[in-house]
């Protein structure tokens, strides 16, 4: 009598619907926070190129200054060629430009990757306007503007140049005509809390004494509360 032995195999199991329901669901949330993570690594990026733009801006615009004795306006003349325009033989060496197609180039030095107005590369940073109003003889010149005096400042006039503010970003709600890109909002609290919070909630600023400092949106408005915007008078009046 022949016996037969039976061996045993183990049955091979496969993955039921909830476990790869489970699996997929996993990788999902893996590959969101690889997104996630990626794009605050560019956001942050980017805020440290736009710190290191007002930097060499800052060493253009103290070039200028020394050349010509005072702050540019936020136009240099009526053409109307506005400051960074100005700047421009001091940051590049090449000429102001003189057509409008030459004015409407944006250099890459003042264009900033956070500002996406249309998907279309315009300028990134604002000018205080206290620090150089609208040249006169321009068609838009006010003569009767509280910002006036402040033209073609000198800056020994400029008090605790480390705290006041000369350039920095603007919110692209502030962008509503070709004038305000060039301008750094100086309107309420209210205004800059909603509007000056580019960079991961607070904005770039370069300040008179030539060092660029992060400011969060709601500090702007806390300080624009209780000092009467000193942060952007050159001086107290």
């Amino acid at each position: 009598m022949s016996l037969h032995l039976h061996q045993s195999h183990p049955k091979r199991r496969g993955f039921s619907l909830i476990e790869l329901l489970v699996a997929i669901a996993v990788m999902a949330v893996l590959l969101l926070l690889i997104t996630v993570a990626v794009g605050s690594i560019r956001k942050k990026g980017r805020a440290v190129e736009c710190t290191a733009k007002l930097k060499a801006i800052g060493v253009g615009l103290a070039s200028y200054i020394q050349d010509k004795g005072y702050y540019p306006g936020v136009r240099v003349d009526p053409t109307p060629r506005s400051w960074y325009h100005g700047l421009i033989p001091y940051m590049t060496g090449e000429p102001m430009p003189l057509t409008a197609a030459e004015r409407a180039r944006v250099r890459d030095w003042y264009w900033c990757k956070e500002r996406d107005i249309g998907q279309a590369r315009t300028v990134g940073y604002g000018y205080n306007q206290y620090f150089g109003n609208i040249p006169p003889g321009s068609s838009d010149y006010n003569p009767t503007s509280g910002f006036n005096k402040y033209w073609r400042l000198r800056p020994t006039r400029v008090e605790s140049p480390s705290e006041k503010i000369v350039i920095g970003d603007n919110h692209d709600a502030e962008a509503q005509s070709s004038f305000a890109l060039a301008v750094l909002h100086n309107g309420s609290s209210a205004d800059n809390y909603l509007r000056a919070r580019r960079h991961n909630g607070g904005g770039n600023y370069l300040f008179a004494d030539g060092h660029v400092e992060f400011i969060s949106a709601r500090e702007m408005s806390e300080r624009l509360k209780v000092d009467d915007k000193r942060i952007l008078k050159p001086y107290v009046d």
